[in-house]
């Protein structure tokens, strides 16, 4: 996975590989966590929930959230996300 960050004072656009390890997935939707941006969530076709650190760019965890992909995530607060996923 790429992480893009874009300087807003000249336009240049930089990025960072972030280490998914093992893990090759097809990812759907993106969102950061709500404290400080700590956390990029994001979700797959397979219907996996993948976090990733974003000072350490790599991997946190994954859980099986539905089996027909996810569709959308949003972070609701601090300790809280809400995921859609396909099957209902």
């Amino acid at each position: 996975m790429t992480m893009w960050q874009l300087n807003p004072f000249n336009g240049q656009a930089t990025y960072d590989l972030i280490n998914t390890g093992t893990l090759k997935r097809d990812y759907t939707c993106l969102t950061y966590s709500k404290s400080n941006e700590d956390y990029l969530f994001a979700g797959t076709n397979s219907g996996d929930l993948c976090s990733f650190q974003v000072k350490t760019k790599g991997l946190a965890f994954t859980v099986n959230a539905c089996a027909m992909g996810i569709k959308t995530i949003r972070a609701v607060s601090v300790d809280r996300i809400v995921v859609g996923g396909g099957d209902g």
